[in-house]
């Protein structure tokens, strides 16, 4: 059976949900009149649905819905120029963030993993990309992938950052349940998997991460509101395990923890993982929960 792996696109930039195809390279519309994703992908183009005209009135449409602009290009197979229209914040929609309802809701969808056909083993995955994709192992991969090409197997990714000595420790030491190799590269994000062969299509982008106490916009607060936000209830984040790539800090002026990455030294208030903050009302500086002045 052809494998297909899609992964679902949340810019929030169009109406429909969609889906992209990281083995096709094809941005798949799923309509009201459309059927099962996983089976509109692996059939023809839908000649009655193009770019904005969706004229598609079949009860029930068992054909891909794509649009013109966004077809790959013919010669080369590459991801056409106008999906740039599906990120946010410059990430691409389909890989944009680590979450369960973003991570369930795809694999909820596709079964050509054969190891993640309980709900068990889908969340055990999720555990392990959470915790692959806040290390350095994860930029160790990404880059070798960028140097090569012509794409990676997973036998050399396993063979190469001894990933099954690495898992089998996570197992052991977190108590989670262990899963394949393929299906946590497969789900990680900006990895794709074309033909058996692992591909990085797009460079990591550098997560912004604000320093305790930096300022990314100006908060004029009056004296009230800021005694009202700085009341608020703090939600605590949880614990980081000995194997993520941050610590935690506490600050001296405010008492309040964040976050410092050991590798490059970045700081920031939200936590690597849940990307929530430990300020009253969850807000994203001290500035914002009214803990500072803002003249």
């Amino acid at each position: 059976m052809e494998s297909i792996i899609l992964k679902k696109c949340n810019c929030g930039n169009f109406m429909d949900e969609h889906y992209f195809n990281t083995k096709t390279n094809e941005m798949v519309y799923v309509n009201d009149n459309s059927d099962l994703v996983e089976i509109i992908s692996k059939n023809k183009r839908c000649n009655f649905f193009f770019n904005n005209n969706k004229q598609c009135l079949r009860s029930k449409c068992s054909y891909k819905h794509l649009k013109d602009e966004e077809l790959p290009n013919k010669d080369t197979g590459k991801m056409s120029l106008f999906l740039n229209k599906h990120t946010r914040n410059g990430i691409l929609g389909w890989f944009r963030t680590i979450d369960d309802e973003t991570h369930m809701n795809v694999m909820n969808n596709i079964h050509n993993i054969k190891s993640l056909i309980t709900i068990e083993d889908r969340k055990a995955c999720i555990e392990f990309i959470k915790l692959i994709y806040t290390s350095r192992l994860y930029y160790n991969i990404i880059k070798e992938l960028n140097k090569n090409e012509l794409g990676i197997t997973c036998d050399f990714l396993m063979n190469k950052f001894n990933l099954i000595c690495i898992f089998g420790k996570i197992h052991t030491e977190l108590k989670i349940e262990l899963v394949s190799t393929f299906a946590v590269l497969t789900y990680l994000p900006g990895i794709y998997l074309y033909d058996n062969l692992y591909y990085s299509k797009q460079r990591p982008i550098k997560r912004k991460l604000s320093p305790p106490g930096a300022l990314n916009f100006k908060v004029l607060l009056s004296k009230k509101e800021k005694q009202m936000r700085s009341n608020k209830q703090v939600i605590i984040q949880p614990k980081l395990n000995m194997y993520s790539d941050w610590i935690e800090k506490r600050s001296r002026t405010l008492g309040i923890i964040y976050y410092v990455n050991k590798i490059t030294g970045e700081k920031s208030w939200k936590h690597p993982i849940t990307q929530e903050t430990n300020l009253p009302g969850g807000y994203k500086t001290p500035e914002e929960a009214g803990l500072l002045n803002n003249a």
